[in-house]
């Protein structure tokens, strides 16, 4: 949420096409995505309906997994699903040369270090040009939403998401399923590449393993580098799929139950949501739903306070920064805490101080802060006027304009 030239966008909450009962898929079709004097072959699967829907691009790894078995959950779940064929792999061959031939040669002339910093080379050039290609091939789709589009992909695609994430502003999501697991421990370059595209991308990332993939490295590294940033992430760590690292690798073509609910989840919520524009001069302007002003104050909570709202709260508020993440650090070690609604008040006196912050977390319609200072309070106060909700403390007990509490 930015304030720019007196336009405040404020994110909300939309409803979005969805399957209609007892019509099936559609699809694959096979699609040409043309790239830099190419003619990239593509499986695309659309949901039954009119649209518009959300968009994802899959790019593929080394090998060439299963499509229909991606394709088809996508689209049952409501996103056109558009699986490019890398350049001379599967329906590509013929357009372009195969990375792999292209990598196995540097590697006999020059050896493997060369080799690897090819990868990298195409990874940021011809890969990342065959993927805006392809993300401008869905953008301009009658039935995609141009504006809720997301990049995933398996491998080495999960890297190219990265990348693409970084490239393209306007991306809703990044899905990065087993990316650099083969080669990040040994190829610096891979990893310096990847680390800064975590560093200025904005778009939230997913980051998807099985336990038993060829290492779990990447993801820590990421992870870790994306929260450093402030960047909305999440990690997830599956157990072992199948007996092998090979197999743990391609658990996303695999074991596609076991993750499908946590992508999902993910993709919903950073993709069934679009953006209006409110004119106004000075802030935020009222928003004229009406805002849910009953929640039940969480008891389990120790000396919290909360306002009641919703989401609307904190992304219509430019003193609100929405980071999804809470870290703190002990001498026993980091704890996090990750919630989607979670955001810091970035004009609080004591932020930053001693590692503090005020951190505002969006719980089942309430806003709970725990263990509010006079100056939350009155912020709290002032953020529960404006939206017609009240504050109120773990005893029931309501709060004034100036933070103090209301006698009954």
């Amino acid at each position: 949420m930015v304030v720019t030239n007196g336009l405040l966008v404020v994110s909300v909450a939309t409803l979005t096409a969805s399957p209609v009962g007892g019509q099936s898929v559609r699809g694959p079709e096979t699609v040409v995505v043309a790239s830099a004097g190419i003619r990239l072959r593509a499986f695309l699967w659309r949901p039954p309906g009119s649209g518009p829907f959300p968009a994802v691009l899959f790019n593929i790894g080394d090998v060439v997994g299963q499509p229909d078995t991606l394709g088809q959950l996508f689209a049952r779940r409501g996103y056109v699903f558009l699986y490019l064929f890398r350049r001379g792999t599967g329906l590509s061959v013929g357009q372009g040369a195969d990375t792999r031939d292209l990598l196995a040669r540097e590697q006999a002339t020059a050896g493997v270090e060369a080799r690897d910093r090819l990868y990298v080379k195409l990874l940021e050039t011809d890969h990342l040009a065959d993927g805006l290609a392809a993300l401008a091939f869905l953008r301009a789709l009658p039935e995609v939403d141009s504006r809720r589009v997301a990049a995933a992909g398996h491998s080495g695609g999960g890297s190219l998401a990265l990348l693409l994430a970084e490239r393209d502003s306007a991306l809703r999501a990044a899905v990065d399923f087993a990316g650099a697991a083969r080669n990040w421990e040994r190829s610096p370059w891979l990893r310096e590449r990847l680390l800064a595209a975590a560093r200025q991308g904005t778009a939230p990332v997913l980051i998807v393993h099985a336990a038993n993939d060829v290492s779990l490295a990447p993801a820590a590294a990421l992870a870790a580098e994306m929260a450093r940033r402030g960047r909305q992430h999440r990690v997830r760590i599956y157990p072992a799929f199948g007996r092998t690292s090979d197999e743990g690798h391609r658990f996303v073509y695999l074991s596609a139950t076991t993750w499908e609910d946590d992508v999902f989840a993910f993709l919903d919520e950073h993709m069934r949501r679009q953006e209006r524009h409110f004119r106004t001069p000075e802030g935020p302007s009222r928003l004229q739903e009406p805002l849910n002003t009953n929640c039940q104050t969480p008891k389990k909570a120790i000396n919290l306070t909360v306002a009641c709202g919703s989401r609307r709260l904190l992304r219509s508020d430019p003193e609100m920064r929405v980071d999804g993440l809470a870290q703190a650090h002990t001498d026993e070690g980091t704890i996090s805490y990750e919630n989607a609604g979670l955001a810091v008040w970035t004009a609080y006196s004591g932020d930053g101080g001693d590692g503090n912050h005020a951190w505002f977390d969006l719980q089942n319609g309430c806003i709970v802060v725990k263990n509010p200072d006079i100056e939350i309070l009155r912020k709290m106060s002032r953020v529960a006027a404006h939206f017609e909700a009240r504050v109120q403390g773990d005893e029931g007990e309501d709060y004034g304009p100036n933070g103090e509490p209301i006698e009954g």
